[in-house]
């Protein structure tokens, strides 16, 4: 601005200086005329530029998005003050990703959870994964269902976790749909990994980590355990719990009871003894440290127990009490074998209104 000003004044005294000596010509004195008005609008326009505020004067508004990415996501009511950035894994592709911190409240089952945020409780939903029923009002206990859920239980509850979000927040039951991560690892891939559910409700645009998912289901499936160890049961529409009493005597996870000596025993684990009790499932073989799940059959609501024995006596595992059969007749056992547990074929018996009926399980 300075230099404009004094070219300004520079302007208007040489023009004084020429019209007091007289030297003006026509032409000249149209020409002086012409750069006045020339000088005149860069003096103008620069006076315009200086007013105009610089673009750095005025930082742009920032907007913060919620983990996945969705501006949408903003109005949510997920608390933003618990996101948090966890360092790259290998095991998911080092793919980079925003959690929201949280604690477990309540396991429902394998796959439904409940978590606390900071002062709001939601119901959580794995994504991408699909474990067996345990808990559904219009369908009974599916196999492998309880051992997901006694997983679940045993590794999640009562622990902090982090939530990862992909693009849609929630289904339509309200419930936000999540990639949960416990201790540094996705708790969806660990169930994959055991075998204690399939890839399931692959909806886009929520697949972040879906072909890494089918790829560590695969695995599972060529190594026959879990899910896959019953043929036919893990479907593309979801399970099938109908094959499973219907077993082959070996090569399988889930075997059939084996036939006792004592009264009421199932000599064929297809159709319904005497007595009206057998047994539909059980887990075989287990590894030392692994979940057991046995499913038998009995009088609808009535009570029944079950005594798994080892070498060292009948089991103490927690899971094993005296539990009433649902509508179906349908009870369920899932218990933790021990991490020392000799291995071996051990016994087990299931009673039920005085009645016994025996099977077998195997722990490696």
């Amino acid at each position: 601005m300075t230099l404009i000003l004094i070219l300004a004044i520079a302007l208007s005294f040489g023009t004084a200086v020429f019209t007091a000596a007289g030297l003006y010509r026509r032409d000249t004195r149209k020409a002086a005329l012409g750069m006045h008005s020339i000088f005149l609008l860069l003096l103008l326009s620069a006076g315009l530029t200086g007013c105009a505020p610089h673009p750095s004067s005025k930082p742009a508004a920032s907007v913060q998005k919620l983990p996945g990415g969705n501006l949408a996501q903003e109005n949510s009511g997920l608390p933003s003050s618990n996101v948090d950035k966890l360092s790259e894994t290998a095991d998911s592709g080092n793919k980079s990703r925003r959690l929201i911190n949280a604690s477990i409240v309540r396991v429902i089952d394998g796959d439904t959870m409940e978590v606390s945020l900071g002062r709001q409780t939601e119901k959580i939903r794995l994504l991408l994964v699909d474990t067996p029923e345990t808990v559904h009002p219009e369908k009974p206990v599916e196999p492998f269902g309880p051992e997901a859920s006694a997983f679940a239980k045993d590794t999640l509850s009562g622990q902090n976790v982090q939530l990862e979000l992909d693009v849609s927040e929630r289904d339509k039951y309200g419930r936000v749909l999540v990639y949960l991560w416990h201790d540094g690892r996705m708790f969806n891939e660990m169930l994959l990994e055991k075998g204690l559910a399939r890839v399931a409700y692959v909806y886009p645009p929520n697949v972040k980590y879906v072909d890494e998912f089918r790829q560590i289901q695969k695995k599972a499936q060529l190594a026959g355990i879990g899910i896959w160890s019953i043929e036919n049961y893990a479907r593309e529409d979801g399970f099938h719990d109908e094959v499973a009493g219907n077993l082959p005597e070996t090569g399988s996870s889930v075997t059939k009871p084996a036939p006792s000596e004592g009264p009421g025993a199932a000599s064929n684990p297809g159709s319904s003894p005497i007595s009206g009790l057998r047994v539909v499932s059980v887990t075989s073989p287990v590894t030392a440290g692994g979940y057991a799940t046995l499913t038998a059959e009995t009088a609808p609501g009535a009570s029944a127990g079950i005594t798994v024995y080892y070498k060292s006596g009948p089991s103490k595992a927690s899971g094993l009490q005296i539990k009433q059969a649902d509508a179906r007749g349908r009870v369920s056992w899932t218990w933790k074998v021990g991490n020392r547990t000799t291995p071996g074929t051990w016994r087990i018996a299931v009673t039920s209104e005085g009645k016994t009926v025996e099977t077998q399980f195997e722990v490696r």
